[in-house]
């Protein structure tokens, strides 16, 4: 494929993803997130849902960790699944596209009962696992599918 990344990518791109996930979940789970890097930043919209207040264009005070964590896992989680494996044929290429799609129904599977079974903050927060779902799905159906490959 022609718009993959070079495979010397893959392993430090996997690291930063895996790591940078580990370390979200556990801030995540202290409540520590909100406390890094409390800084005004310009804010095109905001909400508050313990008064309801809402702001437009303005500067307010915020953590950064919610935001450098999402980006840094995305980024490095884009790279590390999309970076060209040391030999890519097109077998690796149909278990690559076998395992988006699989990753794909997984995840959205999930979305479909979150949406019937779970309800207020608790599915906002079903909604941001999604986000990375997809990606770390990926990873482990296509890791599984070329080590089943490799050991037969």
């Amino acid at each position: 494929m022609k718009y993959l990344f070079k495979n010397k990518f893959k392993r430090f791109s996997g690291w930063t993803f895996y790591l940078s996930i580990g370390l979200g979940l556990f801030l995540m789970s202290t409540n520590k997130m909100h406390d890094l890097l409390v800084v005004k930043v310009f804010s095109m919209f905001s909400y508050t849902w313990v008064g309801g207040e809402k702001h437009g264009l303005g500067w307010q005070e915020n953590g950064l960790g919610n935001e450098l964590f999402t980006i840094l896992i995305i980024v490095s989680g884009i790279v590390h699944t999309f970076s060209k494996e040391k030999i890519e044929d097109e077998l690796v290429s149909k278990f690559r596209m076998e395992s988006l799609t699989l990753s794909l129904f997984i995840n959205y599977g999930i979305v479909i009962i979150s949406t019937l079974f779970v309800y207020n903050m608790t599915y906002m927060y079903v909604l941001i696992f999604n986000l990375f779902s997809i990606i770390f799905l990926f990873n482990l159906i296509f890791r599984y599918r070329l080590y089943k490959h490799y050991t037969s």
